[in-house]
């Protein structure tokens, strides 16, 4: 039964009836305001989601009875205070959804005692990471993980009784830091600490999934450098507001990592071999689903690999947001197969004048072009005529863009020209009608355009 996205505030008393109901689902019912104490009558029910109930506050105890319940989704229940006692009855439940639940600060005592747990987000603050320690210890057959909140951590006992490396069938693992006050974490002098607890956070070698948010050390843990014992078969990573960080991590041997988020590292001013690894043949040789760096303030270049190898060989799609001082690429980006796409966003704006170096390094590669939000944008820059391949390009929301140039008539390969709610925008450049492989031209909200 699917009641999500409406405007329902409690359960109809007859749904206590419905005895071989085995789907619930009441997500983002932003009026839903409780569960009846009746729900326990659904025996046979498997799924509950009540994601994004912004009015809920409290389960009813009753719920513990579904001891046939697999997954409880909460996420986003931002009034939830607390969960059931006695939830460690539901014997038969794999998936406890709490992310984003701001209010709920602790799970119920005895939540260890549910081995089959597979997906779990718990809290590591100081009042309750002697529970956390103690439950996370029996759930052994856990998949994904996510740890808040730990800057809860104050020493690397804390962080090693956590035995994170014990979990061999973990195959996600997110680990959040917190902070009330940023600037106060900036200047707070426990680096050397937080590093520690960072080293003792080692995951086991099956991970596949690795995100980390807010941390505040300077340096990485040496579990993450490229060694065959250590991430190699990660698949995916993202790395979010580590402000003090040095360095990158040395990512690119790693054999199947396949989409790679950076964003909010703002002491980074070079993409270099400290990122690359110690080259030995193809560096990010199966890196073909994502490439994203975003809001990194610093960074200024992007140089070339030192070893023989292909860089990226296989990469789908680059993304640079917010990096406003980006003015070098100097990869050779050459794909062995398929083409790049090339996402810039917000404030690029060195990359988009002549002063950026480097779009000779993309013109064999890049057959899509999108644009986005770039306010300084006032003309497309000369470099991009020089992309031979380029079959689609998008500009979305550059409000200062007052035309197109007469070059873009000389994109002969160009099939897809898009340009959407750019207000400046006056005309568009005579050229363009002899682009005789153009397929589609969308020009929508451009409302001051009269040629």
């Amino acid at each position: 039964l699917n009641l999500s996205y409406t405007e329902i505030q409690s359960l109809p008393k007859y749904l206590s009836n419905l005895q071989n109901l085995k789907i619930l689902k009441l997500a983002h019912c932003e009026e839903f305001r409780k569960l009846p104490e009746s729900i326990h009558k659904l025996r046979k029910l498997l799924i509950l989601k009540l994601a994004y109930c912004q009015k809920l506050q409290i389960l009813p105890e009753s719920i513990i009875a579904l001891t046939n319940l697999q997954e409880l989704d909460i996420e986003g229940c931002q009034w939830l205070v607390k969960l059931p006692q006695g939830l460690d009855s539901m014997k038969k439940l794999i998936i406890l959804n709490v992310d984003k639940c701001v209010s709920l600060t602790r799970l119920p005592h005895g939540i260890g005692q549910l081995t089959n747990f597979q997906k779990l987000s718990m809290y590591a603050t100081a009042d309750s990471l002697a529970s956390v320690i103690l439950e996370l210890q029996s759930l052994v057959n856990l998949k994904e993980l996510r740890l808040k909140k730990l800057n809860g951590l104050s020493s690397v006992e804390d962080a090693r009784a956590l035995k994170l490396q014990d979990k061999i069938f973990l195959k996600c693992l997110i680990l959040c830091w917190e902070w009330w006050d940023i600037k106060v974490a900036l200047v707070t002098d426990t680096t050397l600490l937080r590093e520690q607890v960072m080293e003792n956070l080692q995951p086991n070698l099956a991970l596949e999934k690795l995100e980390i948010v807010s941390y505040m050390g300077k340096k990485l843990p040496s579990w993450m450098a490229c060694k065959k014992e250590n991430l190699w078969h990660l698949r995916e990573i993202k790395l979010v507001n580590l402000k003090k960080c040095e360095r990158l991590p040395p990512l690119g041997q790693l054999p199947g990592l396949e989409t790679v988020e950076i964003s909010g590292m703002d002491s980074i001013s070079a993409v270099d071999d400290a990122f690359y690894g110690d080259c030995d043949g193809d560096t990010f040789p199966r890196l073909e689903t994502t490439l994203i760096f975003s809001v990194m303030p610093l960074l200024e270049r992007w140089l070339k690999a030192k070893g023989e190898g292909d860089v990226f060989p296989v990469l789908g799609t680059l993304i640079l947001i917010q990096c406003p001082k980006f003015k070098e690429l100097h990869v050779p980006l050459i794909r062995r197969w398929s083409f790049l796409r090339l996402k810039l966003w917000l404030n690029n704006d060195k990359l988009l004048t002549s002063e950026f170096v480097g779009w000779q390094n993309l013109v064999h590669v890049t057959t899509e072009l999108e644009i986005t939000g770039c306010e300084e944008l006032r003309c497309l820059p000369q470099g991009i005529k020089y992309l031979k391949h380029l079959s689609r390009l998008e500009i979305i929301r550059c409000n200062n863009l007052i035309s197109l140039p007469d070059w873009l008539a000389e994109l002969k390969s160009l099939h897809y020209l898009i340009v959407r709610d750019c207000a400046m925008l006056r005309c568009l450049p005579q050229g363009i009608k002899h682009l005789k492989h153009l397929y589609r031209l969308e020009i929508i909200r451009c409302n001051n355009l009269i040629s």
